[in-house]
């Protein structure tokens, strides 16, 4: 029999020195694994750079070849049919808004902007329950009647079936 080693209270048996030291080279192990996983994610496909670097190239070209309207630029005024078009569509909107109001209290609105209507050229009366918006394009003055036909889409030819009258 041999007489046990002599050890110090402090030092660690051999084996927990070899599962310690088996630890210390997992981990150190997976630490490279993770940072080889890295590196092969920050490496782009050749293909994938060339597209990129294609796209690139057609967004500076496209940028400096189209051309972009500066402030004070001339960009035109809208034409007199234009304009017509933008206050049909004004007097069908503020006249939905008008219907929206009625529909929401069971009454006109006293005044447009109780029903949400800003426009301060647009003039408004009623007339027991049907109502009258107006408004002024170039030198004429274009009519929305409630009781003369119901609005429909902004997309309609005609302005007598939407009710507005020039």
């Amino acid at each position: 029999m041999h007489p046990p080693e002599s050890r110090s209270a402090n030092s660690p048996a051999p084996r927990t020195e070899h599962v310690v030291q088996s630890l210390v080279s997992e981990f150190a192990e997976e630490k490279r694994k993770e940072r080889e996983r890295e590196r092969a994610q920050r490496v782009v496909d050749p293909r994938r750079r060339r597209v990129i670097q294609a796209v690139g190239v057609a967004l500076c070209v496209a940028t400096w070849v189209v051309p972009v309207p500066r402030p004070g630029d001339d960009v035109g005024v809208p034409t007199a049919e234009r304009r017509a078009t933008s206050a049909r569509l004004t007097l069908l909107l503020a006249s939905r808004r008008v219907e929206s109001f009625r529909q929401q209290y069971h009454r006109l609105p006293t005044t447009l902007l109780d029903a949400g209507v800003s426009e301060p050229s647009m003039m408004y009366s009623t007339a027991g329950d049907t109502f009258e918006l107006r408004l002024s394009v170039d030198s004429s003055q274009l009519t929305f009647r409630s009781g003369d036909a119901a609005p429909v889409a902004p997309g309609s030819d005609s302005a007598q079936t939407r009710g507005i009258v020039p």
